[in-house]
């Protein structure tokens, strides 16, 4: 994490330092900084397995995934404007696929979809 205060952006966090204002700044810096590495451990413990995009045959779209499985938590966005419907994943088939429907029987639009595990 780079410090941008001027004063401090020469400081290294590992020397002591010497006056209480960097005493007490350098205890905020590795406060913050052991906050940021905890955030972006619970950012990488619930990140996306798997994503892609695919595209809406008559209101329907089978997505190919070796890592689908039965609680796999899958999230749909649509990128285009070919939806009258909502989509939604109706099946899992874990190992093999997912299938994505919407509740528009003939919409053909694209979508991004994003899997994880719980």
């Amino acid at each position: 994490m780079a410090i941008s205060y001027r004063r401090y952006k020469h400081l290294d966090p590992n020397v002591v330092p010497s006056s209480f204002l960097d005493r007490v700044f350098m205890a905020v810096y590795r406060t913050v900084e052991s906050l940021m590495a905890s955030v972006e451990t619970e950012l990488d413990a619930h990140s996306f397995s798997s994503s892609g995009t695919a595209t809406l045959v008559d209101g329907e779209a089978t997505i190919l995934s070796t890592a689908v499985t039965a609680d796999s938590l899958i999230k749909l966005y649509p990128q285009d404007e070919n939806f009258a419907g909502t989509l939604r994943p109706i099946t899992r088939t874990p190992g093999v696929s997912f299938v994505v429907q919407s509740t528009g029987a003939y919409d053909h639009g694209t979508f991004l979809w994003e899997m994880r595990e719980p």
